[in-house]
């Protein structure tokens, strides 16, 4: 039987914006990659009160799908091969089961042709670089 995967989604504060960061469940997201991606002087985990007001949902719930086009969503390489994952819902106790990156809108999209990445595997390995591509995605 296949293991499901879930596409983490840890909201981070990013000097003065909020950025949703996607990564495969068994990956972290490095803070340091997060701040050198954007150039940013500033990366913490936003508190669990601003994910409540900019969400609209507790931090256990977050997911890509239906952002607010105020919150830039990035995804990093490896979650474009997920096939049929699981994801939370931004309401408490759901999540959705069998989504794929197409059903992620606002995303920046990825491909492997840029130096810059920004998780790394659990065990420290590196994964490939990403590179930014802005594109619009809806649920279909």
């Amino acid at each position: 039987m296949l293991k499901r995967l879930l596409v983490s989604s840890p909201f981070f504060k990013v000097d003065d914006r909020f950025v949703l960061v996607l990564v495969r469940g068994d990956h972290e997201v490095n803070d340091i990659k997060v701040k050198n991606y954007f150039e940013a002087s500033v990366v913490e985990l936003a508190t669990p009160e601003e994910t409540k007001e900019v969400l609209k949902c507790a931090v256990g719930s977050v997911g890509p799908i239906g952002v607010s086009d105020s919150v830039e969503v990035v995804a990093d390489h490896a979650v474009k091969a997920i096939v049929n994952g699981v994801c939370g819902a931004n309401e408490e106790g759901y999540h959705y089961t069998n989504v794929n990156e197409r059903n992620f809108n606002a995303i920046t999209k990825i491909s492997a042709s840029s130096k810059k990445e920004i998780s790394h595997r659990m065990d420290k390995a590196l994964l490939s670089s990403l590179k930014v591509l802005k594109s619009d995605m809806s649920l279909s």
